[in-house]
């Protein structure tokens, strides 16, 4: 049989290599298998959903949605019509709050 390797470090003293943590050679990635993974958490979401722009303009329609709604509810009684009226008006109020509120 023959000696282990004499250069070798003990197993408690083996500096960490570059690019693996702990250096443990079990711990490292291959470089084709990290192409595989997802990226960093921290690089998931640079940008936010939506605008603040597009956030008020988007609450301000609901907010006209459901006054046209419920005051054409309150004319007639009828939901379904109310519905009716709410909607388009919502649509409309959209593209008018879209041209109206500057970028």
């Amino acid at each position: 049989m023959t000696a282990p390797n004499s250069d070798a470090t003990p197993m408690g003293s083996a500096t960490p290599q570059p690019g693996s943590p702990g250096g443990h050679p079990l711990l490292t990635i291959h470089p084709e298998l990290a192409l595989l993974l997802p990226p960093a958490p921290h690089s998931q979401l640079k940008a936010p959903l939506l605008t603040v722009r597009a956030a008020v303009v988007l609450i301000l329609s609901v907010f006209v949605t459901a006054a046209f709604s419920g005051l054409a509810y309150l004319s007639t009684g009828d939901l379904a019509g109310s519905a009716l009226i709410g909607l388009p008006a919502g649509g409309a109020s959209v593209v008018a709050l879209h041209k109206i509120i500057g970028r």
